[in-house]
């Protein structure tokens, strides 16, 4: 059978049959075509609202905050020098003694220094950067006497800095009734000639030194009872320069911070006890 066969079979077929088969065949085109697109549609409906939403929820979202409970504080470094207590050795002493070094008139001389001279003889300002609260510098801070030989050398430069919690009129500390010494600290220095001389009880082989910042410091301590306080003290060499920190009434910590800021030049100082 060919193709002319077929075209003259199709005059025998009835017309209700064909319009019966044409009438299917597009029913069964049309849900095909409708629900290919229903579904693209959808797809894309869906998108958009997502997008939409997220945007939504971006715009009215509250920040986020930490949840309640403990912040835990980092402290910062600190870069303050720390004196351990535990560490500090402690000599006894009997007090203190007069530098009672004589000078002939006929033979040395007795100049004044004021606080330029001294600066300038020293090469630096004596007076240490941490002065305990309370305590005020003396007027005669800014005045030395130093001794000379006739011919200009100098045998003697002491320096002696107080810092007290008053003074009388003429400039002296004030002393307290109860106890009969000042409150505050004392410091002499020297290049040249001598300090004041500490009494210890322990022979000078057997007394201890303390480190501070890499220089050897000679504490003392007098314990006495009653109502005359404890009597504190410190010798060491610094910058080749003799120091003698002695403190009335005042707790060692504070001749402890005194001593430090001579030796390193600040107050940044932390005791440890």
């Amino acid at each position: 059978m060919n193709g002319k066969d077929l075209m003259v079979g199709m005059n025998f077929v009835d017309e209700k049959f064909i319009q019966e088969a044409e009438t299917k065949q597009i029913k069964k085109s049309r849900p095909f075509f409708v629900s290919k697109y229903i579904g693209v549609a959808a797809c894309f409906v869906l998108l958009i609202g997502t997008v939409i939403g997220i945007s939504f929820l971006k715009e009215t979202a509250p920040p986020l905050t930490q949840p309640p409970g403990p912040i835990e504080m980092v402290p910062e470094e600190s870069d303050a020098f720390l004196l351990d207590m535990d560490l500090i050795h402690n000599n006894t002493i009997n007090g203190i003694g007069e530098n009672d070094v004589g000078y002939d008139p006929d033979v040395y001389d007795v100049r004044s220094w004021k606080a330029a001279d001294i600066s300038e003889h020293y090469g630096k300002e004596l007076q240490p950067a941490y002065v305990p609260p309370g305590l005020t510098a003396s007027s005669y801070n800014e005045h030395a006497e130093p001794v000379y030989t006739k011919d200009g050398a100098i045998v003697s430069d002491l320096i002696t800095l107080g810092f007290y919690t008053g003074f009388y009129e003429d400039g002296s500390p004030e002393l307290f009734e109860e106890t009969g010494y000042v409150k505050g600290i004392s410091i002499q220095a020297v290049k040249v000639g001598e300090l004041a001389t500490c009494l210890y009880l322990e022979p000078e082989t057997n007394r201890q030194t303390t480190d501070i910042g890499g220089t050897d410091v000679t504490f003392g301590v007098q314990h006495i009872s009653g109502n005359v306080p404890e009597l504190y003290t410190a010798e060491f060499r610094s910058g080749g320069i003799r120091y003698l920190v002695v403190g009335w009434q005042i707790q060692q910590e504070e001749v402890l911070k005194v001593v430090a800021s001579i030796i390193r030049g600040d107050a940044n100082i932390s005791i440890i006890q």
